[in-house]
Order: C-alpha cells, then sequence, then structure tokens
C-alpha cells in the first residue's frame, strides 16, 4: 500500500488468508437476522447517494456500511464502476490497514476491533473526463471470490452477516430519484382502535418502498401514547407481543427504513386487549382516534 492505495498484486497471500480466516472459518454461525447495506455515497456519513461528476477532474465516492444493529470486524464486497459512468477509475484510498484487493474486482477489509454503523469503510478515487448521463445506476455487489455469493459482514461475536448492496445513482434526477423515503406503513393489524384484543398477538402491517429498497423495521411498543422502542432494525413485517395485561390499551408505531437509510415514521396504532382473557376475538375499532401521530425522534 503505498500513499492510502490499496493494489493487491502488492499484498502477501498470507494476509489474504487471513482475512478469508476472519470472515469464514472463524465465524461459529451464520445470521440473517438484519442485512446491513453497504452502498457507495457521495459523502463519508452515508447520507446522500446521489454522486455528481459535472466538472471534469478527481472524484470520490465512499463505500459507507449501514443499518447494522449490531457491531461490525470485517466486511467483503466488490463495488466495479459502472459502464455508464464518463470516466474510470483511479485506485482505492484505504480507511483500515488491514485492507486486500480492491473495489473493482473484490475486496476484504478488517476493521481490527469492533465498528458501529454507519461506517466508512473504503474511498474509491475516480477521474472524470465528462458528465455521465443522469441515472446512472452505481451498486455494490458481492466479492466473487466469496464463498456465499453474498456480500459478506462479521460481526463483533464472529458470527458471518449476509448483507444488501445499495444502489446509488450518477448524477440523479427527477426521474431517477436516489434517497427516496419509503412509504408511510398501513394496514396495521389488530386495527387501529380494535378492542377485545387476544393477549397474545403478532402485530403486523403494510410497507414498501417507491425504489424497491429492501425495508427493516423499528418497533415501538407499550401502554402509553408514546411507547417505547422493543425492537430496532427488526427486519420482518410482523413482531409478536404478549403476554399482555387485560382489558389494557396498548400503543404501536412503526418507522420505516429502506437500504439507503431514509425512514419514514408512522401514526401511533392502538388497541385494547379483551377483558376475560386471551379466547377474546378481535373486534373492529368502537372509538374514533387521531390516525397520524409523528414520533419526535
Amino acid at each position: 500500500m503505498r500513499g492510502g492505495r490499496v493494489f493487491s498484486p502488492a499484498w502477501p497471500r498470507v494476509i489474504a488468508a487471513f482475512l478469508s480466516l476472519v470472515l469464514v472459518f472463524s465465524c461459529p454461525g451464520v445470521s440473517i437476522a438484519q442485512a446491513p447495506t453497504v452502498a457507495v455515497y457521495s459523502d463519508i456519513s452515508g447520507t446522500d447517494c446521489n454522486i455528481p461528476d459535472t466538472t471534469p477532474g478527481l472524484l470520490n465516492a465512499y463505500v459507507v456500511v449501514t443499518n447494522s444493529a449490531a457491531g461490525l470486524t470485517a466486511v467483503q464486497f466488490a463495488a466495479p464502476v459502472p459502464p455508464c459512468f464518463t470516466g474510470y477509475y483511479l485506485a482505492d484510498g484505504a480507511v483500515f490497514p488491514v485492507t486486500v484487493g480492491n473495489s473493482q474486482t473484490g475486496v476484504s477489509i478488517g476493521f481490527g476491533s469492533c465498528q458501529v454503523t454507519p461506517l466508512h469503510v473504503l474511498t474509491i478515487q475516480l477521474f472524470v473526463q465528462g458528465t455521465t448521463p443522469p441515472c446512472c445506476e452505481y451498486p455494490v455487489v458481492p466479492d466473487p471470490n466469496a464463498p456465499s455469493g453474498e456480500i459478506e459482514l462479521v460481526d463483533c461475536d464472529q458470527n458471518l452477516l449476509y448483507g444488501g448492496g445499495g444502489i446509488s445513482v450518477i448524477n440523479g434526477d427527477p426521474s431517477c430519484p436516489c434517497g427516496q423515503a419509503p412509504y408511510s406503513p398501513s394496514n396495521p393489524f389488530p386495527p387501529n382502535g380494535a378492542f377485545d384484543v387476544w393477549l397474545s398477538v403478532t402485530l403486523s402491517w403494510d410497507a414498501s418502498d417507491p425504489q424497491g429498497d429492501l425495508l427493516n423495521f423499528d418497533v415501538y411498543f407499550g401502554n402509553t401514547p408514546s411507547p417505547p422502542l422493543v425492537a430496532g432494525f427488526h427486519p420482518d413485517d410482523s413482531y409478536e407481543v404478549g403476554p399482555l395485561s387485560p382489558g389494557t390499551d396498548y400503543y404501536w408505531q412503526i418507522v420505516v427504513r429502506d437500504t439507503d437509510n431514509n425512514e419514514t415514521t408512522g401514526p401511533v396504532w392502538f388497541f385494547e386487549t379483551a377483558e376475560g382473557g386471551s379466547y377474546a376475538s378481535i373486534c373492529p375499532p368502537r372509538r374514533i382516534t387521531a390516525d397520524w401521530l409523528p414520533r419526535t425522534r
């Protein structure tokens, strides 16, 4: 490595072997409860997935890992420059000293310690020759050398995680918005204002994203109108609660998050449990409540 750039032919094979051990063989289990996202951004915080290249010259793009509920120690992926880009790849700027390979053909990065997301893991150095046509998609994909065929990460307990690859846009415009927030959650079950609800119930809701991104959810649930967080980065559109107290009002709220880390906060919903036990049926609402109560975050 010279001047912070990474060139895979110069690295000893023993380091590559070490990364392989970190990413695969040292992991006692495989966890897919939460899929972290690896994507290319125009900033190191991972907030802007639109990468403008209107000025010829040097351009840095930043690979950032987001959406991980667990701390991480390593990642393996590839981010080859898309054919629609009007320019060419120069080199990678290493953020962590154990960086093997390159973004174009596959790279493995060991962090050296437990890290939390969002986490800037690599800088891709590009040269812009001219303005790229609008809506040039720039995805992050699995390293072709990864045994699983997936984007691989390792958490701080040495569990192997499979991540999602975000799709950024070079020169996005209104026809290809980048980072558009998910739609608000809807169609709650139990229905908002329901009563005689079972004392053990599975909450469910509908959620979608205008760009078709994968989604995860923060679930807030409790017996106060501002319910506490009970599950962060939950991967499913349902969540089981219980046992609950009879004859009690419960409130719940869903925050929807996409692979670009955009969030939409849904309304606070509520239901009342049955007085007599867990065998009661769920009845439709008997009183009217405000349907939209944005949560202050």
